[in-house]
Formats: structure tokens, sequence, C-alpha cells
């Protein structure tokens, strides 16, 4: 299961190409490289992962010039509010 990671490094990250995502702490680098691959049919370079307070973020980085669109939602919705 992949859920986003929403902060403020985790939105200047992603405009790099590299996504934040919460997952089971039993995941492993493979499954969610896969998983995000699959999800968003994109090509996962690397995943890096770490635990933080109980939990697992994977960070994935993406091959030069593809994007999630999932992390662009919410800033156009914010334009199209305007």
């Amino acid at each position: 299961m992949l859920k986003k990671v929403s902060t403020e490094k985790s939105t200047n990250l992603a405009k790099k190409g590299h996504y934040t995502f919460w997952v089971e702490k039993s995941t492993n680098k493979g499954r969610i490289k896969s998983e995000v691959a699959a999800a968003f049919k994109v090509d996962v370079v690397s995943v890096k992962t770490l635990n933080s307070g109980g939990a697992k973020k994977a960070i994935v980085t993406l091959k030069e010039g593809q994007k999630i669109d999932l992390f662009e939602e919410k800033k156009e919705k914010k334009k199209k509010k305007k």
C-alpha cells in the first residue's frame, strides 16, 4: 500500500523527480518499485527507504522527465480556485 507524504520537503523533492510515500513496514524495495511503476505507469530508477517513528517511508526516484500527477493535483486545484 502506498500513501503520499505531503510535507514541504516531500513537495520540493517531487519537483526534482523524487517522490515520497508511506509504506507498510514489511514492504521491501523491489515490491515498492513494482507497485509505483504499475500504479503510476512510470519507470522507477531507485528506491530508498527509512524508518521514521515506527513507520516506513520510501523515496522513489523516477526516470528523468517523468512525473507522478498525483503530486501535482493539489497545486492545480489551487490555481483553478483563484
